[in-house]
């Protein structure tokens, strides 16, 4: 039986983390991870209160969206301490912290985070991934697709020729990001 809940704000985010869990941690299996659809404010559904509340470890892992760290935390920290209230003279304990992305102190998100990781040789591909997104985004036309962070994520993994974007490696390949960092 999985003894943690490990809620997460989208399936990209999951992904990473599952990744990340089972590559350094030797009962990574023991987490399920649980994603939220995009928001965080999914953990409000009933079906996700349940969760948190059945006696697991839960931890919810969400992005600080850029100018909104102050607003998610508070957010997130608030229904905590809501349910934890609820749970208080019930047997059941209640276990809940939360991090946000990219260091539980800043605005950001998991690309941020991710792309903290590039190695110092790599650095440089931001610099023409940065220039190419400044200038689709100087065309103005309305039929060209702005260029996310998710999408320039997608552009520095598919810069590497033995790297394929659609298998889960790409998040551990140790040749494009940097796993060693004091930031992991």
């Amino acid at each position: 039986m999985k003894d943690t809940y490990i809620f997460v704000e989208g399936d990209s985010d999951e992904r990473f983390l599952q990744a990340v869990f089972l590559r350094y941690y030797a009962d990574g299996g023991r987490a399920q991870f649980i994603s939220l659809g995009g928001s965080y404010r999914r953990l409000e559904e009933e079906k996700r209160i349940e969760q948190l509340k059945d006696g697991r470890r839960n931890l919810v892992i969400v992005d600080a969206d850029v100018k909104t760290f102050r607003q998610v935390k508070s957010g997130v920290q608030a229904l905590l301490d809501r349910i934890a209230g609820e749970q208080g003279g019930r047997d059941i304990p209640f276990q809940a912290e939360s991090f946000l992305f990219p260091d539980d102190k800043s605005d950001g998100n998991l690309e941020s985070l991710v792309r903290r990781l590039t190695p110092k040789n790599k650095e440089g591909v931001w610099n023409c991934i940065d220039g190419y997104a400044d200038c689709i985004t100087g065309i103005q036309n309305p039929r060209l697709r702005r260029i996310d962070s998710k999408t320039k994520i997608y552009i520095y993994v598919n810069a590497h020729y033995h790297v394929k974007w659609n298998s889960q490696e790409w998040m551990l390949e140790t040749e494009i990001w940097n796993l060693e960092s004091k930031i992991c």
